[in-house]
């Protein structure tokens, strides 16, 4: 949890956060404030998905180096 100017951040939010959240501004000439509703969904495991266009097929001469790029989006760590 952070405190930023006229912000709150909430980093790797998880269901016990659920709530309602209020932003309180007050001066001299009165005050306004506002109350935000924060639902936390469960989020359902999958099985891995890799980048569009990735890995590419590729030639190479005999010899050479070759790396092949994979990048992957999975729930999983």
């Amino acid at each position: 949890l952070r405190h930023q100017h006229w912000s709150l951040v909430m980093e790797s939010v998880v269901p016990s956060d659920r709530g309602n959240y209020t932003c309180l501004v007050e001066n001299r000439f009165g005050s306004i404030r506002y109350s935000y509703l924060l639902d936390v969904l469960e989020r359902s495991p999958h099985r891995p998905i890799l980048q569009a266009g990735l890995p590419a097929n590729t030639t190479a001469l005999v010899g050479s180096d070759v790396e092949f790029f994979c990048k992957v989006y999975s729930d999983a760590q």
